[in-house]
């Protein structure tokens, strides 16, 4: 059934009347003609009638934001899981560029699909989709939840710190740092607004806490982290060797010199 809601065809809105109240299952309904705020309406609608996982798909970022603003109005007031995934803002011939914010942004999203407690509803755009995401299977593997009082191998941790993408620095500042201070480990992790401070006593998490990139300086605390990976490849022991040897094949036959 293809519906068009453009001027020319009024007529054709009485197939669906009733819609989203009644929404076929039998067969795909395209409708064509919304404005992007009347758009974002039946979309609200829709999901309140039927909250089943929703993925709504913008062609642009700049446009996927207009419609993020629009069903934010639509839906205010409701308890929605509106999560929205970002694209990578890649310049021309800087196709290298790599945004922490970014990419911390992406996988927290992925990790509050696994997560949520209600069917989400989920806003993209079509350069974000264009990206490879993590597996599901790797962010949980890697997902790892921290818990005051509870005994955790901090070698072990520092480890997969490493694999997921974070880098170790004097001080943490930034998305994906992380720092070792003899009983302290600061990170930060994908999730969180501040950077969190990790205090163990041998290897007992003694306390978790919270501060100020900018100052240093405690702003909370919490009894439990989940730390996930801060960027979009995990890189384990297992999988580096293989692929290191990959890409000297690969630059052996575009004759690259490489050690």
């Amino acid at each position: 059934m293809t519906t068009d809601f453009s001027a020319e065809n009024q007529a054709k809105i009485t197939i669906v009347e009733g819609w989203p109240d009644r929404l076929p299952d039998f067969e795909p309904l395209t409708c064509t003609g919304l404005s992007a705020p009347a758009a974002a309406y039946w979309i609200a609608r829709l999901y309140r009638r039927h909250p089943q996982p929703m993925l709504v798909v913008a062609s642009t970022p700049a446009g996927g934001d207009r419609r993020g603003e629009d069903l934010g109005f639509f839906l205010s007031g409701a308890e929605t899981p509106l999560l929205r995934f970002p694209a990578y803002n890649l310049l021309p011939y800087k196709v290298l560029t790599y945004r922490n914010e970014t990419a911390a942004e992406r996988i927290q999203v992925l990790y509050q699909i696994l997560a949520a407690g209600r069917a989400p509803l989920l806003l993209t755009s079509v350069p974000a989709l264009m990206h490879r995401i993590l597996p599901k299977r790797a962010l949980l593997d890697y997902a790892e939840l921290v818990q005051v009082h509870e005994e955790l191998d901090r070698d072990a941790l520092t480890a997969k710190l490493v694999a997921g993408g974070y880098t170790r620095t004097p001080i943490v500042e930034e998305l994906g740092d992380f720092s070792v201070r003899g009983g302290i480990l600061d990170l930060f992790s994908p999730g969180f607004p501040d950077p969190l401070r990790i205090e163990f006593f041998g290897d007992t998490v003694e306390s978790i806490r919270t501060f100020s990139a900018a100052t240093q300086r405690q702003t909370g605390q919490v009894t439990e982290a989940v730390i996930l990976p801060a960027r979009e490849v995990i890189l384990t022991p297992e999988r580096l060797t293989p692929l290191v040897a990959a890409i000297r094949e690969l630059a052996a036959e575009a004759d690259v010199p490489g050690s």
